[in-house]
């Protein structure tokens, strides 16, 4: 086989493959966008090992929600995050669970050497990068395969 046919997918073609597009190749689509990420050190995210802790807290539990990424989403694990954009701080401190969580947050952005952790500090019940659709989306995994 002639080295030089190899197409994107490693296919003796003369095709090419797929070429990096900043818009959707058909205009009436949206945007793909990276999800939503925290600075936390996994704080805000919960766990199936930790989940009944934080479930059992009335003010925790609230604010449950499904998270998903790439490993995730590709090998069916079930994750959730504290998702606590309509909290009200002061409700959050009374909750033993979040108040744990939301220092660890706060030292974590404070650690950081990137000026918009630094800020994070602030708000440590948010995510620092907040893109939650509010319609139905589809969500790819940014990541496949180590390989």
């Amino acid at each position: 086989m002639d080295r030089s046919s190899l197409n994107f997918w490693l296919v003796d073609s003369e095709l090419p493959g797929p070429s990096k597009r900043s818009q959707p190749l058909i205009g009436s689509l949206p945007s793909m966008h990276q999800g939503s990420k925290p600075w936390d050190q996994n704080a805000l995210s919960v766990f199936p090992d930790d989940y009944s802790e934080v479930a059992a807290d009335p003010i925790a539990a609230k604010f449950l929600r499904p998270y998903r990424q790439s490993k995730e989403m590709l090998h069916s694990i079930d994750r959730w995050c504290l998702w606590m954009t309509e909290a009200q701080s002061s409700e959050l401190l009374e909750s033993p669970v979040i108040k744990k969580r939301l220092e660890i947050v706060r030292d974590t952005c404070l650690s950081s050497p990137t000026k918009a952790a630094n800020e994070g500090a602030t708000s440590p019940w948010l995510f620092l990068q907040r893109r939650q659709p509010t319609m139905r989306y589809l969500a790819v995994p940014e990541v496949s395969s180590e390989n």
